[in-house]
């Protein structure tokens, strides 16, 4: 009786390793898990950063913004 091609022959003592094809895509794997933990750490700080900004300038600015409102609904007013 012939073998069954698709299985690994098996002998006492041998350990098989993972193919060539297993080992490179472990690889991949492992590159596009870091890749993306890179990613994403760096878009979470970008989050932050922007965050802090806009924070600032609405901080920094509200006196002009709340003079312009009061300017527009005044302009509204007069205007109806």
């Amino acid at each position: 009786m012939k073998p069954d091609p698709g299985e690994p022959m098996e002998q006492p003592g041998l350990e098989l390793g993972p193919t060539q094809q297993e080992r490179v895509l472990e690889q991949w794997r492992a590159c596009y898990v870091a890749r993306r933990e890179e990613i994403c750490a760096k878009k979470k700080a970008w989050n932050k950063a922007n965050l802090e900004y806009c924070q600032e300038y609405y901080r920094r600015n509200r006196e002009k913004m709340l003079e312009y409102g009061r300017k527009y609904r005044e302009a509204k007013q007069a205007k109806g």
